[in-house]
């Protein structure tokens, strides 16, 4: 969400920072809460969906491995997403569903 603060000024992730989760499991209890079923969900209930290939720098995506979702955005150098490794960059191929930000 940090990414999303830079280009649209405003942060989706506020009010869940400083420690509120620590695990992907504390994650999903917070989007279950809110009547969110995944991170996918929870992007479409902000942004505008885009075709994938569409997407620009500043957009935000979803992508799948393994059987697990993870929220990533478009930079210079491909789609930016955190795993366990840290921050990776994957082809924009890759993406599963984009959303407009800007």
């Amino acid at each position: 969400m940090d990414a999303v603060f830079a280009v649209a000024g405003f942060d989706p992730a506020d009010d869940i920072r400083g420690g509120k989760y620590g695990t992907p499991a504390g994650a999903t209890k917070i989007l279950r809460r809110r009547g969110l079923a995944d991170v996918e969900a929870a992007l479409a209930s902000l942004f505008p969906p885009i075709a994938p290939l569409m997407a620009q720098r500043g957009d935000v995506g979803v992508v799948e491995r393994d059987g697990v979702l993870s929220c990533g955005f478009i930079c210079d150098r491909g789609f930016a997403v955190k795993d366990e490794r840290g921050l990776s960059f994957l082809p924009q191929t890759e993406i599963k569903s984009a959303f407009k930000v800007g």
